[in-house]
């Protein structure tokens, strides 16, 4: 593992951050957790972009860049570096002048209700969180609902869990608690207790701290309708459910799974692991935006392969218009969505899927 000073920008990042270490071994989520009150950066190929380390330090405002691997042989420990997440750039020793550059950089105010394609298509955002502190800052920066709480940022972030759930509750109009999804490379998160066990406890709490209220849970690593129906009779009172449509299984059945939902929640990041394919990805978002329109069910994607504007662009030509983010995303997110002409994107993607797709927004 390699740590160096570094001053990191993008979209997540401001400005002019100083003393802080980058990890480049992310493979260990435990590096995750004893570090993650220091990380300010992260460098790692393609492949590791997909890891939960590196995706919850996204959202932790940590400047993710993703470089070859010869890159980071270069890189020696006490060096200086520029990490332009945007453009996937590492500059190393920086002279004075860019640096000051980087930190005098200002980001222009988004109106969040107002995002439309080129040619006047309409798309939707909500917040993606990882932490109660998460919902405070982007509450207080835009007026967005949470679309989607990864819970088990509360383990990471050592937040207490009943009082997060209460304060968040008190807080939001709309809400999306995605359950505890400790599986795969995540078991680190919950060392002598199941996933059930862990589930059962969460449900517990999360009733007790609504008192009532309405709130929506999102079911992770869904296969089939059974999975829904199981976890159903787990809750009382207002209670909205979603389901995270992530593996193939789930895109396969997904209009099965969309009649037990009120929405669904297409996750890239778990289908790029599964299909390890862009093109078999977006055929599955493709595949979903069909069963939405179907069903009248929503489809709201999420993952952080949606910040490339290229990938963008293929899942807005799938017909996939909503989207969930950190809010730390919004304005590259929105400055790329409207830079698409929807009709051109459907073209592409018809082309990129070697079929036609009549998308209609």
């Amino acid at each position: 593992m390699d740590i160096v000073s570094c001053k990191t920008f993008d979209s997540k990042v401001i400005a002019g951050h100083t003393g802080v270490d980058i990890l480049t071994d992310v493979d260990d989520i435990s590096n995750l957790m004893r570090y993650k009150n220091t990380i300010s950066g992260v460098i790692t190929d393609e492949k590791g972009l997909l890891s939960h380390s590196v995706i919850f330090l996204k959202q932790m405002c940590a400047s993710i860049a993703v470089v070859e691997n010869d890159i980071l042989s270069r890189i020696r420990n006490s060096e200086s570096l520029i990490i332009d997440g945007r453009r996937h750039v590492i500059i190393i020793n920086p002279d004075e002048s860019l640096m000051n550059s980087v930190i005098n950089k200002v980001r222009q105010p988004l109106d969040i209700n107002n995002i439309t394609t080129s040619d006047g298509i309409k798309i939707s955002l909500s917040a993606s969180v990882l932490t109660y502190k998460d919902i405070i800052e982007a509450t207080d920066k835009f007026p967005v609902d949470i679309g989607m709480w990864r819970s088990e940022g509360i383990l990471i972030g050592g937040e207490d869990e009943e009082k997060s759930y209460r304060s968040a509750f008190d807080r939001c109009r709309k809400i999306n608690v995605r359950l505890f999804d400790v599986t795969g490379d995540k078991t680190e998160l919950c060392k002598n207790i199941s996933q059930d066990e862990l589930c059962e406890m969460q449900i517990k709490k999360l009733i007790d701290a609504a008192q009532g209220r309405m709130f929506n849970i999102i079911i992770p690593n869904v296969e089939d309708e059974k999975d829904i129906l199981n976890v159903k009779p787990m809750f009382r009172g207002n209670v909205g459910f979603g389901a995270m449509i992530e593996t193939p299984s789930a895109v396969i059945l997904c209009d099965d799974i969309m009649r037990h939902c009120a929405f669904v929640n297409i996750g890239f990041n778990g289908l790029m692991r599964e299909f390890k394919s862009t093109r078999a990805a977006v055929k599955a978002a493709q595949r979903v935006a069909l069963a939405s329109r179907k069903t009248g069910i929503p489809a709201v994607a999420c993952g952080i392969k949606l910040c490339d504007p290229a990938f963008l662009k293929l899942v807005i030509g799938a017909g996939i218009t909503k989207f969930c983010l950190p809010e730390t995303d919004f304005n590259d997110f929105a400055a790329a969505a409207k830079s698409i002409s929807y009709t051109e994107a459907v073209i592409q993607t018809s082309s990129f899927l070697g079929s036609y797709y009549a998308a209609l927004a």
